[in-house]
């Protein structure tokens, strides 16, 4: 049996939240393409989706580094490179 370990970052939803999603479904209502901005502001889901701890997930990608040494495995997350807003990370291990 495998196991893998997701890592997420979350954010609140706060005003830079309600603006985006006014933009969206703006957008949406109009049948006008939404800005990648906005895409990639909600990780190109629908807005209405998220909903994970009244929050929304980020990618942290760039803060995190794989440990891969004799006997280790895990990952390095640098809080200093967190997307800014990040108050949440959450490790999730699957079997």
């Amino acid at each position: 049996m495998s196991m893998s370990t997701d890592i997420t970052g979350y954010r609140e939803k706060d005003k830079r939240w309600d603006e985006m999603v006014e933009v969206y479904k703006t957008c949406e209502n109009a049948g006008v393409a939404i800005p990648s901005e906005v895409e990639e502001f909600f990780n190109g889901e629908h807005p209405d989706s998220i909903c994970a701890m009244d929050g929304f997930s980020v990618d942290i990608n760039c803060a995190m580094e794989q440990i891969d040494e004799e006997m280790v495995e895990g990952w390095w997350v640098d809080v200093e490179k967190l997307p800014k807003g990040v108050k949440i990370i959450r490790f999730a291990n699957s079997y």
